[in-house]
This record gives structure tokens, sequence and C-alpha cells, in this order.
């Protein structure tokens, strides 16, 4: 483990060697084979190959030189070709495959950096052109090879900071870096927001429990609020509206919406805009699916008031909703 996985100021970032992938080897079966017959057709020259000969025991083969058929045992021989070298015609099952050879990889040769330089080493468009792979070289306390660093930029990051290759100060490194930390927590945040929308407060909450700083996860929220990723609001009625559909009252929905970090003026305006809702309806509905009949015993219709003032209910909104339902039975 290396002194970048203990360090928080790299979290988040990621350590590279700046090496080339090597290409794979194809495994296709049915490729190589199609490669081979074009081999043996000839591409490109305006002729075509005899075609392969299979081989069967028993059958006498016509050298290349066009001199007479070979016995029996010549033919084994030459089927499996024998110690003198003689040419001869392999059936395509038999014939050695002709795989082309992939060159080995050619790494880019690391640039001679000073051991107690801050360079960046190269800027690379990634993530569809959203983003910016930027690959930072960072000097060794102890005197040893500069680390590499890898991490992404948003576009505009990258633009107001003017990042280009080559050495850059300490102050500069420290300032990407820190970028860096900024932007992976922004791409974290709208991943999470695809899951569905919350409040700012409730995502800065999820963004620190998942590693982040606090003071990062705030600047995340910030941007995202400011780019219209996170609408209040809007969230917080939509909470509401979802809280009716339940089954819950008033005081519950309104709980719900504090507990998940909307803030005062947001739950206002959501409970402002359910303030329409006719509770006691709302309420007896609720009744009706949970309960078959109202119980007679004082005790029972005690214990069906105590679980719909669980559910945000007040006891008046309980007591109307019980008088509806015997009234219209």
């Amino acid at each position: 483990m290396s002194r970048y996985d203990k360090d928080p100021i790299y979290d988040g970032l990621d350590e590279t060697d700046g090496g080339e992938a090597s290409p794979r080897p194809l495994k296709s079966r049915r490729l190589v084979d199609m490669m081979e017959d074009t081999l043996r057709k000839g591409t490109g020259t305006g002729r075509e190959s005899a075609p392969f000969e299979p081989v069967r025991a028993g059958r006498e083969i016509a050298p290349r030189d066009g001199t007479k058929g070979t016995s029996r045992g010549k033919a084994r021989d030459k089927a499996h070709g024998n110690a003198r070298g003689d040419e001869v015609s392999l059936s395509p099952s038999a014939k050695t495959s002709t795989r082309p050879r992939t060159a080995s990889p050619k790494t880019t040769p690391d640039p001679q950096i000073p051991p107690d330089v801050h360079a960046v080493l190269s800027v690379t468009p990634s993530g569809e052109g959203e983003t910016v792979t930027v690959v930072l070289a960072i000097p060794d306390p102890a005197g040893g090879k500069p680390r590499r660093v890898s991490f992404r930029l948003l576009v505009e990051q990258y633009a107001n900071l003017g990042v280009k290759e080559g050495e850059i100060t300490p102050e500069g490194a420290e300032a990407l870096l820190d970028a860096g930390r900024l932007c992976g927590a922004i791409r974290r945040g709208i991943s999470m927001l695809g899951y569905g929308d919350q409040s700012a407060r409730r995502l800065a909450y999820k963004l620190t429990a998942k590693g982040v700083d606090r003071d990062t996860a705030d600047r995340a929220v910030a941007y995202l609020t400011e780019k219209g990723y996170i609408h209040e609001d809007s969230t917080a009625t939509l909470r509401a509206e979802q809280g009716i559909r339940k089954g819950w009252g008033a005081r519950r929905i309104c709980e719900d919406l504090g507990a998940h970090g909307f803030t005062r003026e947001a739950v206002e305006e959501a409970m402002e805009a359910i303030s329409q809702t006719d509770w006691e309806a709302l309420c007896a509905s609720v009744i009706r699916k949970k309960y078959r009949t109202i119980p007679e015993e004082r005790g029972e219709r005690q214990k069906l008031m105590a679980a719909m003032m669980r559910l945000g209910y007040s006891a008046d909104t309980v007591k109307e909703a019980l008088r509806r339902i015997l009234r219209d039975g």
C-alpha cells in the first residue's frame, strides 16, 4: 500500500503507471478460419491458389515436382512431414495456423522528471467529451521516483484552471487535486440523483457516507443545485403528494419532509400545495381498507384510533372519519 492510499488528500484519485494496454489475441475460431480461407484463395493478386487436397489413407499423392504418386507409406510420411522436409499438401484442419502475430506493445518511455518536481504528464478527453483525464506526477518525499496520480476534471474546471502539460507549482498541483476530488463528488452525486430526486442536505449526507469530506460534498451539492440537478421545492411537493397516496396524515408528511433534509421554506411550500386535501375523507378511506368493520368494543376502537394517529392523523380527524363511515354505512 502506497502513501497515496493512506493520505486523505488523495481520496477518490487513482494511481497509474502510464503504460499502454496490450492488444488482445484473436479468440474467435470462426474469424481465424475466415482469415485462412482468404489467405488460401489469395487476396489482391488476381489469381487463386490451388485448393488443398485432403490426405486419406491408401491414396497416392502427387508431389509438387510433377513425378508419379508415391506409395501409401510415403503418403503417410508426407502427410505428417518426413525427415527429408518434402513439401506436402495438407488438409485445412491440419494446416498450420496462420493467426497473425501481434506486435509487442510499445510503452511510452517515462519522462525524466526530477524527484522534487510536480508536473502534468498528460491531459486526454474522456467521458464522451464531458471530462478530461489528467495524469499528475507528484514528488516522493523520500526522494524516490515521482508517483503518478490519475483523476478526472470537468471540462469547465479544465478551462478555468488552464491545465497544460509540463511542470507546475506545488500550489497548482494541490489545486488540480482538489478539483479532481470535487469532480469525483459531482459525478457521484449525479449518479445518486439518477435513482430519484432528493434534497440538497440529504444528498450531502449520502456523499459524506461514501467517504467524501464534508467541504467537498457541500461544494458538489451547491454546484448541482446551481446547474439545476436539485429542485428542492418541486421535489418536496412531489414527496408530499406521494405521502397522500400512501394514506399518511398531514403531520406524518410534514415530519417525513423534515427527516429527508428539505429546507423549512420547501416544507412550507409543499404543505401549502396539499392543503386542500380532505383529510377526514382520506382517513376514512384508509380505515375501510385496513379494517373490514369498525370494532364495537371500546378497547379495540382505541387501538384503531392509535394506529391512525401514528399515520399522522389528529384525534379529531379520526373521530370525524369514523362518524362518516357509520353514517354512510
